[in-house]
């Protein structure tokens, strides 16, 4: 489902129109995005949790060909992390 199916399901459910729809979702997206950068975990209701972990520098192989063949390192970063819900995980087995 791509964001305009999205919005047109939205409205459909809700009885707005499609371009209030589409406002709110936006709008949705951008709570859950400022969340997610002041460090907050953020549960979807039945759908599961999304959070920012940090990854540690580490080692790892470059791929044959590429100028720094053999090892190569991979920085520290910061990354979004998805987890399903228990009934996500049940109604997609």
């Amino acid at each position: 489902m791509n964001k305009a199916e999205l919005v047109k399901k939205f409205a459909e459910k809700t009885g707005v129109s499609v371009k209030e729809a589409g406002e709110k979702l936006l709008l949705l997206n951008d709570i859950i995005l400022d969340a997610l950068v002041d460090g907050e975990k953020v549960t979807l209701l039945d759908l599961g949790k999304l959070e920012v972990v940090e990854t540690k520098e580490r080692e790892g192989l470059a791929k044959p060909g590429h100028p720094e063949a053999g090892k190569k390192m991979y920085p520290a970063s910061k990354k979004a992390k998805y987890s399903a819900s228990s009934k996500v995980k049940e109604a997609v087995k």
